[in-house]
């Protein structure tokens, strides 16, 4: 996996933050029995290029955006 990520950033793209453990939850985000996880800052430009020659990938936002009308507050 790094050896791929290497080649990933010397193609100019870049981005990552981390690379987790098979099967452990990386940055609150659950990764399935088998796999790992690894985060990127940039955007998914870059996956969505591995994607394209076929590579399986599954993306998924570490946070999300909150009508703030759906709110309350904490006391």
């Amino acid at each position: 996996v790094r050896e791929l990520l290497d080649e990933f950033h010397a193609a100019g793209f870049g981005g990552l933050i981390k690379i987790g453990q098979e099967s452990e939850p990386l940055l609150g985000c659950p990764v399935g029995p088998g796999k790992i996880g690894i985060a990127f800052y940039a955007g998914v430009n870059g996956v969505v290029a591995g994607e394209e020659i076929g590579a399986r990938i599954r993306t998924a936002p570490i946070s999300i955006l909150v009508d703030y009308a759906s709110t309350c507050n904490l006391r």
